[in-house]
């Protein structure tokens, strides 16, 4: 194993731990690329750091909203330790297998190869399980042992035993918190039993406050206006503020909008000249809403950003489209009407 020092590596005199044991390198491959304009947060990096120095026989349970920066958040730091990490992503659909591994044909012959489970707890990597709370925990308790410092039994491959590496680390990410989802935003997850959360400590993720996430969207785009990214920002807020979640008015968002988003709406909004910032907004993502939301958040964007020819025209698009339905829904009743009574002078 070799010692990193944490405060000159992330250029921070407040970290809790001041060294860190990682796994000698083995596999470049595995090692997440840095991203060299990545903004960390103290107080996150202060909690994942804590748990990378030792754990206490559980694992790390990240959960928050969707585009929130989870995964990315240890990848960042991994990368920074030069500690390699095995990363998979699960449904409702996963097997075990994809853990552990599986016997498969290699140049004729029949191999077991071995999954991200069993890779990291060999070389001693982080292991992301992403979209954990997709799956039952009952197909889950193969990792009740591992978390615990247990070896992992491999009964398909004669019952070899696999012991972890001191440095072996699992991580989870989720939308829930294992308790099930009271947004409607996450079908498909589940609920996990308490002897089952019992093996993890959790850390919940949210959308940065405003400075934090001008000053990551700000680094990702050096080239935009301070006074742009400041207006995405405060736009991004307006539809948070009234996302269903947690808004109780009678006007709501039926999906709050991620970082991730505001990213990909500055990637496009730089990458075509004269591109204005609404445009950008709807080819990034608007057209998810339905056609009132769209409403709203069209009258939105001509408050914050100004008036913008597309965005004006969209907007009568959809009037024109909604008096339409109207004219029609009304037409529709006044023939069943003359059917009635029609029906009725025949009798």
């Amino acid at each position: 194993m070799i010692s990193k020092k944490l405060n000159e590596i992330f250029n921070c005199n407040s970290l809790f731990v001041k060294e860190i044991n990682v796994p000698k390198l083995s596999n470049k491959n595995s090692i997440p690329k840095i991203i060299p304009n990545y903004v960390f947060e103290e107080s996150k990096l202060n909690d994942v750091l804590i748990y990378l120095a030792g754990t206490y026989s559980d694992g790390l349970y990240l959960y928050g909203p969707q585009g929130c920066g989870k995964t990315s958040f240890i990848n960042q730091i991994a990368s920074r330790l030069n500690w390699s990490v095995e990363e998979c992503t699960l449904c409702n659909k996963s097997d075990i297998t994809e853990l552990i591994g599986f016997n498969t044909i290699i140049d004729g012959q029949l191999r077991y190869v071995y999954g991200p489970l069993t890779r990291a707890m060999i070389n001693g990597s982080i292991l992301i399980v992403n979209e954990i709370d997709t799956v039952s925990a009952g197909d889950l308790t193969i990792l009740n042992d591992v978390i615990e410092g247990r070896p992992l039994t491999i009964l398909s491959n004669n019952g070899q035993k696999i012991y972890p590496h001191p440095c072996f680390r699992i991580i989870a990410t989720a939308n829930t918190n294992g308790q099930g989802d009271h947004t409607g935003q996450y079908i498909g997850t589940r609920l996990f039993n308490a002897a089952f959360l019992d093996r993890w400590r959790f850390m919940k993720f949210e959308y940065s406050k405003d400075d934090f996430e001008f000053a990551i969207l700000k680094r990702s785009h050096k080239t935009i206006r301070d006074e742009t990214i400041k207006l995405l920002v405060k736009f991004a807020n307006v539809i948070r503020a009234n996302f269903a979640e947690e808004n109780n008015t009678e006007l709501t968002i039926s999906t709050s909008v991620s970082t991730r988003i505001l990213l990909k709406i500055l990637s496009i909004y730089a990458s075509i000249e004269d591109l204005s910032m609404q445009r950008a907004i709807s080819i990034a993502f608007l057209s998810r809403y339905s056609d009132s939301e769209q409403l709203y958040l069209n009258r939105m964007m001509s408050d914050i950003f100004g008036l913008d020819p597309y965005t004006e025209k969209m907007s009568q698009n959809i009037l024109e489209k909604q008096d339409k339905l109207k004219e029609d829904n009304t037409k529709e009743k006044e023939e069943v009407v003359v059917k009635k009574t029609r029906r009725k002078t025949s009798k």
